[in-house]
Formats: structure tokens, C-alpha cells, sequence
């Protein structure tokens, strides 16, 4: 399944904060869905080159997403989630990178907060 704008809305709009206790005192500012799907994202490479390539997702939320990918992307890069819609109606939105941890030989977790939706 391929995350589409109105998926990403529907879950966006689900979203809701749960009070905050000694179990749950994390530092995100937004709660968060997990999710399995595919996502096409565009992001700078060397020379200012476009690389375009696909990715898991593994959440989401009203601030940031989680990925993973076969290669690092260093912190603060930015990269383009291209959520396709219908009618004309797809997003493209901004990320920046937070934090890439290495999972397994070329699979890495890469956390970004939400930049601006486009």
C-alpha cells in the first residue's frame, strides 16, 4: 500500500494527544500512528543532484514521520514526501532529518520533523 494524500489527512485528523503520565513521558510533541507503507520521497544529493527513491513508513504523526531507507541521510537534510491524491489533489511535504540510526547492514531508521507541507 502507498500512503496517498487522503490517508495521510484522515490519519492526521485521527490523531489525538493522550494525558500525559510516568508511563508515556516522551519527548515527542505529537502522538503517533504506526503505519506500513510505501512512500516516494525526493531529496539533494551531491551537487545539488535530485535523488528520488522509496521508503517505508513506519509512523506518522502531526509533526514528523519515521522511515526507514537503504541509505543514511545525515541530520538536518530535507526530503519531499510526494503523497499522490486524486484529481490533482496529491501533497508534497517537507521533512528534516532529526536522527538516522542504523538498524542492519544497509537499513537505517530515520526520524524528521514536519517542515512545511507544500
Amino acid at each position: 500500500m502507498q500512503l496517498s494524500a487522503e490517508l495521510y489527512r484522515q490519519i492526521v485528523r485521527s490523531l489525538r494527544s493522550d494525558p500525559r503520565t510516568s508511563r508515556n513521558m516522551e519527548k515527542r510533541v505529537a502522538p503517533r500512528v504506526g503505519l506500513r507503507s510505501k512512500l516516494g520521497i525526493i531529496r539533494r544529493g551531491p551537487g545539488g543532484i535530485e535523488l528520488q527513491s522509496s521508503v517505508w513508513v513506519r509512523d506518522l504523526s502531526t509533526s514528523g514521520i519515521g522511515i526507514v531507507t537503504a541509505e543514511p541521510f545525515p541530520p538536518r537534510t530535507e526530503f519531499i514526501a510526494q503523497l499522490p491524491g486524486v484529481m490533482g489533489e496529491s501533497m508534497a511535504i517537507v521533512y528534516t532529518v532529526c536522527h538516522c540510526k542504523e538498524l542492519a547492514k544497509s537499513l537505517y531508521s530515520i526520524g524528521a520533523t514536519l517542515t512545511r507541507i507544500e
